[in-house]
């Protein structure tokens, strides 16, 4: 029995709600994977149906995540006309008939983080999650975006800058028209 335990001490590190995170070897995917299961059970919690994911929100969202990254800004639109919002980026990309919407943030790894009197430090795949979720959660506009109902699709991508520990966070979500 002793033994047992030990071994699960020894092997706790190794799952993803405590597995701390390399800043050399970041799962992207993983942690996407992560916020868009969270993002679900809010919806859940909230009586919406579970977001199917998209690869044209995905290549949307990835290309938007990437771009806050080397503009070092948050915002929505950008300054090309055919991707100047989240609903043209989609179509350049390829979206037929789709409604989108958007959500996007920031935090930090390995950072103090300070949010509305609120200090963390997100060093888990985990922490990391819980915040961009939390941060969509308690903003109406991001909220209403997670709970609509006519949302079905979705896409997550995260970008990581090495040298500042900034972690930014694209959600897509549409509907057919």
């Amino acid at each position: 029995m002793r033994f047992l335990v030990i071994l699960i001490l020894l092997l706790l590190p190794f799952f993803g709600f405590c597995q701390v995170i390399n800043v050399n070897t970041i799962d992207k995917i993983y942690i996407e994977q992560l916020i868009k299961t969270k993002i679900d059970s809010v919806r859940i919690k909230n009586k919406r149906t579970v977001l199917v994911n998209d690869s044209i929100l995905y290549l949307t969202a990835s290309y938007h995540a990437n771009y806050l990254l080397e503009n070092n800004i948050l915002s929505h639109t950008e300054k090309k006309a055919k991707m100047k919002t989240p609903q043209t980026r989609a179509e350049f990309f390829g979206a037929k008939n789709y409604l989108v919407g958007e959500n996007i943030a920031f935090t930090y790894l390995n950072e103090l983080v300070i949010e509305k009197n609120k200090k963390h430090t997100n060093k888990t795949y985990e922490d990391l999650a819980n915040d961009f979720v939390d941060m969509w959660v308690h903003s109406s506009g991001h909220f209403a975006n997670i709970i609509n109902k006519d949302y079905t699709l979705t896409a997550l991508s995260i970008s990581f800058d090495e040298k500042t520990n900034k972690v930014y966070a694209v959600q897509n979500f549409a509907c057919k028209k």
